[in-house]
C-alpha cells in the first residue's frame, strides 16, 4: 500500500479510534441495573469536547478540528450511549461518526461500530485502552485515551509487522501517532 493510500486509510478509521478510546461506559450487561450504575461512571464524560487533531510524523494539512460530543442518554436508551464525532475542516464538517457502546463489566466495554463489528476496551479509572486490526491493510492501533478533569488527551498509534514472527512472537514498528487533545466546551 502506498503512503498516500495509508495515509488515507488512517484518517478513514480516526473516528473509529477516537470513538473506540472516549468511550467510559453504555449499555450495561443483563445483570447490571443500567439505571444506579452507569450514572455516576458516565458524568465526567458527558458534555461537548473540542479540540484539533495533530499528526506524526508528518503533520495533516490542514489539521481537522474534532468536536466529540457525550450525550448523558443511557437513562433512556436501557443503558445504550450514542457517542458523536464531527471532523471539521476549514468550518465544515466533513465526517460525522455515531457509534452505540454496550457495558459487559465493570471494566469492559464494546463499541458497535454498525455493520456487525464491534471493538473491544478496556477501562481502568480515568484511562481507557483499545486495540485492533485491519487485517486487509496488515495494519494494527493501539489507542490510549485519559480524562483528568475538562481535558481528555488521546494517543492513537498505528503499526505494521516489523518481521516475520521468530518463536510466537510477532515484532511490530511504529508508523504513525495521531493526537487529539479535547477540552470540555473550548474553542478549537
Amino acid at each position: 500500500m502506498s503512503k498516500t493510500g495509508l495515509g488515507r486509510l488512517l484518517r478513514s478509521v480516526i473516528g473509529l479510534s477516537l470513538a473506540s478510546c472516549c468511550v467510559s461506559a453504555g449499555v450495561a450487561a443483563a445483570d447490571r441495573d443500567p439505571l444506579s450504575s452507569d450514572r455516576d461512571l458516565l458524568a465526567p464524560w458527558h458534555g461537548v469536547w473540542r479540540g484539533v487533531l495533530e499528526d506524526a510524523p508528518v503533520p495533516l494539512d490542514p489539521s481537522p478540528n474534532v468536536q466529540f460530543t457525550v450525550d448523558p442518554g443511557a437513562d433512556d436508551r436501557d443503558g445504550c450511549l450514542v457517542w458523536r464525532s464531527e471532523y471539521i475542516l476549514n468550518g465544515v464538517i466533513e465526517n460525522v461518526k455515531d457509534y452505540e457502546l454496550c457495558r459487559e463489566s465493570d471494566h469492559f466495554f464494546r463499541l458497535e461500530e454498525g455493520g456487525g463489528v464491534f471493538l473491544n476496551i478496556s477501562v481502568f479509572g480515568d484511562d481507557m485502552y483499545s486495540a485492533f486490526a485491519l487485517t486487509d491493510a496488515e495494519i494494527a492501533l493501539f489507542t490510549h485515551t485519559h480524562r483528568e478533569g475538562d481535558v481528555i488527551v488521546q494517543d492513537i498509534y498505528s503499526t505494521k509487522g516489523a518481521d516475520e514472527p521468530v518463536s510466537g512472537l510477532s515484532a511490530f514498528i511504529g508508523v504513525k501517532r495521531q493526537r487529539l487533545i479535547l477540552k470540555r466546551d473550548g474553542e478549537f
